[in-house]
C-alpha cells in the first residue's frame, strides 16, 4: 500500500469566501463610516459590561427602541473597543436612492466559516471537491473516446472513479483531506458583492450583499493522505500529477473568462485580476466559482457557442427564474464574480496549491 501523507499549503491569491450559513445582523456590529470600519460586538463582553453596570433593563429598552448598536453603547456609556473584536476594514459600500438622496445600504454580513474559537479555516471537503473535479477533468482530456455525447456530472464521476470493470472501493476514498489549520480573524475584510455582467451594456453591478473575505496571500495549511497505488489507475501517481490536474482545470476557467475580460477592459475600461502577485493561480475555491468547479462540459465541448448553449440548457432546467436563455448572450453563467480589495477588483476564489517546504 502506497499511502502517503503530505503537508500542503493553499494560498489565496485573490479574496475568498466560504460560508457556513451564519450572518451578522446590523444589531451585531458597529459601523464607523469615517474610518470605513466594522467592529463586531463580542456578546460575552457586552453582557459582562451591562451586568456590571446594572444596565440590563436600560439595555433591553434601547434594543426595543431599535436604536443602532452605536447609539445603544453611547447611551450606556460603554466604549466600543471594550466590547468589540478588532475592527475590520470595509472595502466597498453600496448606496441606494431614497427621495433623490443617496443613502448607505449596509445590510447583514455573511460570515466566513469559523471554529469554536472564532478562528477561520477551510473545510477539507471544500478542498477535496475541487481536487476530484480537476482529476476527472484531466482523465477526460486523456481519454476522450470514453466520454461520448454529453453525460451528466454524476455519470462522468462514476466512469472516472467507479468504472464497471474495476473492482474495489470508489477511488475518491483514496484521497483524504483534513480541515486546514485555523487562521486568526486578523486576515478578514468585508466588502459588497460585485458582478461583472457581459450583457449588451457591460457593467459592474455592486450589490448590497456583504461578505467576510480572506485577505489575499493568506496561507492555509492542511494534510492530504493519498493512496497513489490506487489512484495510479486514473493517472495520479504522485502529488505532481495532482498539481498538473488542478493547473489544467484552472487554466481552462481562465481561458474561458479571458475573452470577456479583454472585452470589458477594451470597451468599458473595467479591469480585474486573477492574482494579487505575479504568480498565477492553479486552484479555485469558495463562493463565486460554484458552477464552473462542478461542471465538466468544457472538457468535452470545444466549440465555445455549443458550450454556452449546453450550459444554458442545464442551468435553465435547474434554475428557471434566472432565464439564462434570454440573457446569457456572450457567456454562461453570465456573471464574473468579483470582490474589491485595496481599490482593485479581483476574480474571487483564486488560489495556489503547493507542498509545504
Amino acid at each position: 500500500m502506497n499511502k502517503k501523507m503530505e503537508r500542503v499549503v493553499l494560498e489565496n491569491l485573490t479574496p475568498i469566501h466560504i460560508g457556513q450559513g451564519n450572518t451578522l445582523t446590523k444589531q451585531e456590529y458597529v459601523f464607523d463610516k469615517e474610518k470605513m470600519q466594522i467592529s463586531i460586538i463580542n456578546p460575552d463582553k457586552l453582557i459582562e459590561k451591562i451586568e456590571n453596570k446594572g444596565y440590563t433593563e436600560k439595555y433591553m429598552n434601547l434594543v426595543k427602541s431599535l436604536a443602532t448598536p452605536q447609539k445603544t453603547l453611547q447611551n450606556l456609556g460603554i466604549n466600543i473597543a471594550e466590547v468589540c473584536y478588532k475592527p475590520l476594514k470595509l472595502q466597498s459600500l453600496v448606496y441606494k436612492k431614497i427621495n433623490g438622496k443617496s443613502v448607505q445600504n449596509l445590510n447583514d454580513i455573511a460570515c466566513f466559516i469559523s471554529d469554536m474559537d472564532s478562528n477561520l479555516y477551510i473545510p477539507g471537503s471544500s478542498i477535496k471537491g475541487f481536487l476530484v473535479t480537476a482529476i476527472a477533468y484531466k482523465y477526460m482530456l486523456e481519454h476522450p473516446a470514453i466520454f461520448k455525447g454529453i453525460p451528466t456530472y454524476e455519470d462522468i464521476e462514476k466512469e472516472v472513479f467507479m468504472p464497471q470493470g474495476r473492482k474495489g472501493r470508489d477511488l475518491r476514498s483514496f484521497i483524504q483531506v483534513s480541515d486546514s489549520e485555523p487562521v486568526s480573524r486578523d486576515n478578514v475584510f468585508i466588502t459588497s458583492k460585485e458582478d461583472l455582467t457581459p450583457c449588451k451594456n457591460i457593467k459592474i453591478n455592486s450589490l448590497p450583499i456583504y461578505r467576510e473575505y480572506i485577505v489575499p496571500l493568506t496561507k492555509f495549511k492542511f494534510t492530504m493522505t493519498n493512496e497513489y497505488d490506487q489512484l495510479s489507475q486514473i493517472g495520479i501517481k504522485s502529488f505532481d500529477d495532482i498539481l498538473v490536474a488542478v493547473q489544467k482545470f484552472t487554466n481552462k476557467f481562465i481561458e474561458i473568462q479571458n475573452e470577456f475580460k479583454e472585452m470589458a477592459e477594451r470597451e468599458k475600461g473595467y479591469k480585474f485580476k486573477y492574482s494579487a502577485e505575479t504568480e498565477l493561480p492553479n486552484f479555485m475555491i469558495g463562493g463565486g466559482n460554484g458552477y464552473f468547479t462542478k461542471s465538466l462540459l468544457h472538457a468535452i465541448i470545444n466549440d465555445r457557442k455549443k458550450l454556452k448553449d449546453e450550459v444554458i440548457k442545464q442551468l435553465d432546467a435547474s434554475v428557471k427564474i434566472h432565464e439564462h436563455r434570454l440573457h446569457d448572450k456572450i457567456m454562461s453563467p453570465r456573471t464574473i464574480k468579483l470582490a474589491k480589495y485595496n481599490n482593485s477588483y479581483y476574480c474571487v476564489g483564486m488560489c495556489k496549491l503547493s507542498i509545504e517546504i
